[in-house]
C-alpha cells in the first residue's frame, strides 16, 4: 500500500518532479503497472503522460486565444454551472 501511495505523488516521481505541468496532471500507478509492469512507469514512453500533456497544452492554447466564449465555458466548468448561468453572472 505504501508503494502505491508513494507512486501517486507526482512531486517525487522521475520525469514529473521537474515538469512544469505537474500541478495540472497527476499519476496513475495502476495504469502504469498494467501497461508497463511498474507502478511508476517510464514517463517518456507513457501513454498516460503523453495524453495528459497533450490535453493540458491544448487547454492552455485555447486560453491563450482570449476568446470570451471559451472563457465562459471554462468558468462554467470551474464553477460547475451552465454556460448560460455564467453568462448571466457576467452580463454577457
Amino acid at each position: 500500500m505504501r508503494e502505491l501511495v508513494e507512486s501517486s505523488v507526482v512531486e517525487s516521481l522521475p520525469g514529473c518532479s521537474d515538469c512544469a505541468l505537474q500541478m495540472y496532471c497527476g499519476a496513475d500507478p495502476v495504469f502504469h503497472y498494467a501497461t508497463q509492469g511498474d507502478l511508476v512507469g517510464h514517463r517518456p514512453t507513457s501513454l498516460f503522460c503523453r495524453r495528459n500533456m497533450a490535453i493540458i497544452r491544448h487547454l492552455f492554447s485555447l486560453l491563450a486565444t482570449e476568446d470570451p466564449e471559451l472563457y465562459r465555458i471554462f468558468f462554467a466548468w470551474i464553477r460547475e454551472r451552465s454556460v448560460q448561468e455564467v453568462a448571466a453572472e457576467v452580463g454577457a
